[in-house]
């Protein structure tokens, strides 16, 4: 059975953690298994109490016997995040968007592809998301829509019913 005992000075700092307001949910547990572990509690009571699996709390308290109060805070798992790589696909981007055309994502990462940079376009598309990339309208109006006929009788019909600009009194 896993005990945890604490010196007077641990015991204070994890005391202390349960007031802490920038811990999570789950990291305030992580306090609560170790002060109830200090107070004589078994896992398995533990656990019950606190309604999590009864290896689970094995587990947070070994982390803590190895760790010490470190191992109370949640870390990210998994590899860092690669900021060289990030950077050169940013500045690959960065040198595209200026050319005089309208991009797609699709073509943006064809475009990539021929800089010998292998993206698919949903990962081209979040990319500009975090560069703050966005669609720029080419071309604002409707003109290749309009009837031309249709357009000059509805200017006329508005002139017609336009107020007159110099008004007796």
């Amino acid at each position: 059975m896993i005990r945890i005992q604490l010196t007077v000075d641990n015991l204070s700092k994890v005391r202390a953690l349960r007031q802490d307001s920038t811990l999570r949910p789950a990291e305030r547990d992580r306090v609560e298994m170790v002060l109830l572990s200090h107070s004589g509690w078994s896992p398995g009571f533990i656990g019950i109490h606190l309604g999590y699996c009864t290896a689970t709390i094995r587990r947070v308290l070994r982390q803590f016997q190895s760790e010490g109060i470190q191992a109370i805070r949640h870390r990210a798992r998994g590899p860092a995040p690669d900021t060289e790589h990030r950077l050169r696909i940013q500045t690959e981007l960065t040198q595209l968007l200026p050319e005089e055309r309208t991009w797609s994502s699709c073509q943006l990462s064809v475009a990539l592809l021929d800089r010998g940079v292998t993206l698919s376009p949903r990962s081209v598309r979040r990319y500009l998301r975090q560069m703050n990339a966005r669609y720029i309208r080419s071309c604002r109006t409707l003109r290749h829509k309009q009837d031309s006929l249709e357009v000059e009788r509805s200017r006329n019909s508005l002139a017609k019913l336009k107020k007159s600009v110099s008004r007796e009194s």
